[in-house]
Order: C-alpha cells, then sequence, then structure tokens
C-alpha cells in the first residue's frame, strides 16, 4: 500500500468528483435503508418522502467527503494517534437548513436533531490493514470492547446485534457490510437495514452507516473510523454521560486491535 495521504494530496482537484461517484457505485445504498427511515415519526408526522429518498445517498456522499478531508489535513509524523470524538448534530448541519412545509420541516428537524457522530483514530504496525480489518469485524472481539453490546451473529447475509443501554432502551437491529482491499486502503462500509419490532425492541435505530478504513503511514498502519447514527434521541443530561462511554469504547476498541497484530 502506498500512504494513503500522500495519495490523497497529489489528487488533483479535477478527479474529486469522479472519486466520490466511484465510492458511491462501489458502495450503493441497500433498498432496505430508507424503509427504517419510514419508521420515524415526530408527534404522528413522517419524513417526507423525498428527504428519505435522497438522504442516504447524500450521506454516502458526505461520509466520503468527511474521510478525504480528514486523511487530506492529516500530518505524517502525527497522523498515528489514538483519539475519539463524539458529536451531538443539529438540523442543519449536515446539508444546511431544508424548507419543507411547516410540519414536515418539523420532522425533519426533530431527526437531524438526534444524529450522532463519532469519528476515531487508532494505530497498527506497518502493513496491519488486512488483519486489523478481519479483527475489528470479528464477534468476539466486538462483544469484548462494546459492553452494551449483548448479542452479534451472522444472520442471512446480514450482521445483526442486539444493545442495551440505560436510558435509551433496547436494540435489536441488523446490518449489511461491504469490503474492499485496494493498493490504498482496507475498509469496511456498513448500512443499517433491519429492526426488530418494537414490541421487542423499543430502542429503533433509524438510520446508522460507519466507514472504517486502514491506511499505511510511514511504519505504521492508520485505523480510522466515522459513524452517523440515529437511534433513540439521548436526552440532554444524558448526553456526558452517553459521550463518555462512546468515547471509552472507541479507545478501548484501538487498544485491543493492536494487540495481537
Amino acid at each position: 500500500m502506498r500512504p494513503y495521504y500522500a495519495m490523497i494530496l497529489l489528487l488533483p482537484l479535477s478527479s474529486f468528483a469522479t472519486s466520490v461517484a466511484s465510492f458511491q457505485s462501489r458502495i450503493g445504498i441497500d433498498h432496505r435503508v430508507p424503509t427504517e427511515m419510514k419508521k420515524f415519526e415526530n408527534k404522528g408526522e413522517k419524513l417526507p418522502d423525498n428527504y428519505i429518498t435522497s438522504f442516504p445517498q447524500q450521506m454516502l456522499k458526505k461520509m466520503f467527503q468527511d474521510k478525504r478531508a480528514f486523511i487530506s489535513g492529516l500530518k505524517p509524523d502525527k497522523a498515528c494517534e489514538l483519539r475519539a470524538e463524539v458529536t451531538f448534530l443539529k438540523s442543519g448541519d449536515l446539508f444546511g437548513k431544508s424548507s419543507f412545509p411547516r410540519v414536515e420541516q418539523d420532522a425533519v428537524d426533530e431527526f437531524e436533531n438526534g444524529i450522532i457522530k463519532i469519528e476515531s483514530v487508532g494505530c497498527l504496525s506497518a502493513h496491519q490493514g488486512l488483519p486489523g480489518m478481519k479483527k475489528f469485524n470479528n464477534t468476539s472481539f466486538k462483544l469484548s470492547t462494546i459492553a452494551e453490546l449483548k448479542s452479534s451473529k451472522l444472520i442471512n447475509g446480514l450482521t445483526c446485534e442486539q444493545t442495551s443501554v440505560i436510558g435509551l432502551g433496547n436494540s435489536d437491529y441488523c446490518y449489511v457490510s461491504t469490503t474492499l482491499d485496494t493498493e490504498d486502503e482496507n475498509f469496511l462500509f456498513t448500512q443499517n437495514v433491519t429492526n426488530a419490532p418494537t414490541e421487542i425492541a423499543s430502542a429503533t435505530v433509524f438510520y446508522r452507516s460507519t466507514y472504517t478504513s486502514f491506511h499505511e503511514v510511514g511504519n505504521e498502519t492508520m485505523t480510522h473510523t466515522l459513524a452517523y447514527v440515529r437511534g433513540p434521541k439521548v436526552p440532554g443530561l444524558l448526553r456526558g454521560i452517553a459521550r463518555s462511554k462512546i468515547l471509552a469504547a472507541q479507545k478501548k476498541g484501538n487498544q485491543k486491535l493492536a494487540e495481537g497484530l
């Protein structure tokens, strides 16, 4: 693998749109993603159909752009430093303020006000991208690093997980994974596609996408994870606790990922 930050810095601006389009075509949007967004309601009002249709593609593009911006801004001597960040988004943070009719706009605002962005960086020894990706996606590894994760199983090609978070409830969801091993990076992209009925798990995950990649940087392999999640909205009083738990899980995961590789 070539150092990914070098490749990004050398890419001409004219190739950027093509690169985004190429990424979107390689990943694609699973047809079940909008179905889960249709379950969201705000005071009985659902999200507008055109918002549900466009949101997954917009997010796919944004996640690619977020990662490109992160990688291109790295300083080689400081790229591999353990760190994590959790951001509770507000309406308009993603794509600017939309302008739907009042009631529909209220639903959109409430949906976006509950989205959480998670970003973390870890470090492995050189040339450990593929082994690191396999370990990262291993069930035993995930269960050992995320206290709230109670179960993770492969069912009919989907990864199905059950979580329990104090103050938010239980979730039972499944996601589809796309992996790619190229000369420049190894990555894993996931999209949430189903939820168990609310009678079984009350905390529905309306939208969830994660993008984890492994890049050769000097004599190390950098791991970078980016996630956007819209599950149950985290109340203001619980956000500090939620942030601390997420950060702890991300740091623990990055540390344990390096063990034994």
